[in-house]
């Protein structure tokens, strides 16, 4: 059956690199063609976006300027679709000119604008928006302006069954974050006096205070720091629990693929943890910023297996019922619909 074509849309950051917001739009993207859409992106870390996007059009922008140049470029679309300030002020820019709706993400949970003339650039942001989305409730209640939640989604996954004792992490070592209270909360439990090991994925400025910390606690042989680590589902089926620590998580797109992958997440009571890992239970979400709490519950499950398996196909159902990619698209594709008329 061939697909009746929809609307061209643009989603368009401004960007060189890969985190979690051009992770979404790898996403989201090759999923709205799939779905019949003539889809085209801007920005992203050229190499990654390419090979995650596959047969979606990519033009690389690292700069506001070089966003605004292919938004004036490209045939012009019935919708754009911009990711974060900078590419929010460039479609605003644009639909002064070509005047096409512009909806935007809100991936961060802070209001516009650190300065004066950032702050005015967000009224004439605002100005130029047809609708506006939250990642989540956590975000919404945080940027001072009104917007449509919707909880982003991940694509499902099998079933992980893993046997190694493995705690993983994956995020970004950057103040926000709180990594060093995993480090203490893993020097404080004793599964790694049980055989496990502490695995984190990710890299920022606090990776040399981390790797001190980790030393000055004696726990080398039983962390290991990756850095950045392209391949995570590799990772996540080789690990039995998952440890989240930032206190104002915006989403947290690894720990919903941890509940896509069905496995059991021990998370800080804080930002979007409560949305997601919290909608099947708070029993496993500790007080953020408490390291012995988080130490307990780490206990708790490593020590039982099947406490494991059941919260883990908990967070599992929960994934694939709210928080899959298909159900973000279909209601994604409300709002494009409504917008794109």
């Amino acid at each position: 059956m061939v697909k009746r074509q929809q609307p061209r849309v643009v989603h368009c950051i401004r960007s060189d690199a890969f985190a979690g917001v051009e992770r979404y739009v790898t996403y989201v993207a090759p999923e709205l063609q799939r779905r019949g859409w003539d889809v085209t992106v801007v920005g992203g870390d050229p190499r990654r976006m390419r090979a995650e996007l596959g047969r979606v059009r990519h033009f690389p922008a690292a700069t506001t300027s070089a966003v605004l140049t292919k938004l004036m470029r490209v045939e012009k679309p019935a919708l754009v679709h911009a990711h974060m300030t900078a590419a929010e002020a460039a479609a605003a820019s644009a639909h002064v000119m070509r005047r096409f709706p512009v909806v935007v993400t809100r991936h961060f949970a802070a209001p516009r604008g650190s300065t004066p003339l950032v702050r005015f650039g967000a009224r004439f942001i605002r100005a130029s928006l047809a609708g506006q989305i939250s990642v989540s409730r956590f975000v919404a209640n945080s940027i001072g302006e009104p917007s449509t939640v919707l909880l982003n989604g991940v694509p499902l996954a099998d079933r992980t069954m893993a046997n190694d004792l493995v705690v993983l992490m994956a995020q970004r070592l950057e103040p926000e974050k709180q990594t060093e209270v995993a480090i203490e909360a893993w020097a404080r439990s004793s599964l790694r006096h049980r055989g496990w090991r502490m695995v984190v994925a990710g890299n920022g400025r606090l990776r040399a205070d981390l790797i001190e910390r980790i030393s000055q606690r004696s726990l080398g042989g039983s962390v290991t720091l990756l850095g950045m680590h392209n391949d995570m589902a590799s990772l996540m089926s080789r690990s039995s629990i998952f440890l989240a620590t930032s206190p104002d998580e915006p989403f947290g797109f690894s720990v919903v693929e941890a509940m896509a992958a069905g496995i059991p997440v021990v998370a800080a009571r804080a930002g979007a943890h409560t949305e997601t890992v919290g909608s099947v239970s708070d029993r496993w979400l500790f007080s953020a910023g408490d390291a012995g709490q988080a130490a307990s519950m780490l206990d708790a499950l490593g020590q039982d297996p099947e406490a494991r398996e059941r919260y883990g196909n908990q967070l599992r159902a929960a994934q694939r019922q709210h928080l899959s990619l298909a159900v973000h698209v279909d209601q994604l594709e409300v709002i494009y619909r409504d917008l794109a008329k």
